[in-house]
């Protein structure tokens, strides 16, 4: 895990946060992210006591779930990245922030939690062992009715290399899923910005606020003025549209899966 952990020091402290490089594309996605999960999570039968948000990078889908649940424990293996998070969120109470090199040295009870969330973060799990010891540690510690939320590439055939991402097929992570007695109930297509952008993004993408920011960017570098701008753009786009989410498709490169025990 100490690679990974290298990776994302170096990417919090070069773009102070976990998601796409570029701010741009970053202020839409992780809005329509959140978005996304809480309207699925609200969906959800289950008790609101536990979750874990695993791999809570900079804390947002932590802070998300916390509005709903007693109790979130926001595990990531960077400590750096935890210090951006903590900075943000640290002041909600109900928020504990975990640091480790894997999440099965987390000592919780066994079926305590009543749902898991892990934003593409497995993927990002090079080591077969310690996927495999993961989703066997998720398996020992959801609740009888609890939820696995995912979102993952989830390919319909081979088309992407890595050196710090698997890119798995969606086949395949219904097999690892299986072998740990997880079953899939639902699941959702996302949208990709580059592979297969939905309406709102393209609009949000060819906008003269989004052009000119990157304008800014050039020239300037990133100030944090004009990123909120952009954040907020972002918003008021994604309040008129929810087309960044839709029934799952095998054609989908993005998906959102959940499982639970069979």
């Amino acid at each position: 895990m100490a690679i990974n952990k290298e990776f994302w020091d170096n990417r919090v402290r070069k773009y102070g946060h976990t998601g796409w490089k570029d701010y741009d594309i970053y202020a839409y996605d992780q809005c329509a992210r959140l978005k996304a999960i809480e309207k699925i999570i609200d969906s959800l039968d289950c008790q609101r006591e536990f979750a874990l948000d695993f791999g809570t990078g900079v804390g947002d889908f932590a802070n998300l779930l916390a509005q709903t649940f007693n109790k979130v424990y926001a595990f990531d293996i960077s400590q750096e990245v935890l210090n951006v998070a903590k900075k943000k969120y640290g002041h909600i109470k109900n928020i504990n922030f975990i640091d480790g090199n894997s999440i099965t040295d987390v000592k919780l009870e066994d079926k305590s939690l009543d749902i898991i969330l892990s934003i593409t973060v497995l993927d990002h799990i090079l080591d077969d062992n310690e996927l495999s010891k993961t989703i066997g540690w998720f398996g020992e510690k959801i609740s009888d009715r609890g939820y696995i939320v995912i979102l993952e590439y989830a390919l319909p055939s081979k088309m992407l290399k890595s050196d710090y991402q698997r890119y798995w097929l969606f086949d395949e992570w219904l097999s690892l899923f299986s072998d740990f007695d997880f079953h899939l109930i639902q699941q959702y297509g996302f949208n990709h910005p580059k592979f297969s952008p939905c309406k709102s993004y393209s609009i949000y993408n060819k906008s003269w606020q989004t052009k000119f920011f990157r304008l800014i960017c050039r020239y300037f570098g990133h100030i944090k003025s004009t990123e909120s701008h952009l954040d907020d753009f972002a918003e008021r786009i994604l309040r008129e549209y929810s087309d960044f989410l839709w029934k799952g498709r095998s054609s989908d490169i993005l998906k959102i899966m959940i499982y639970q025990k069979s």
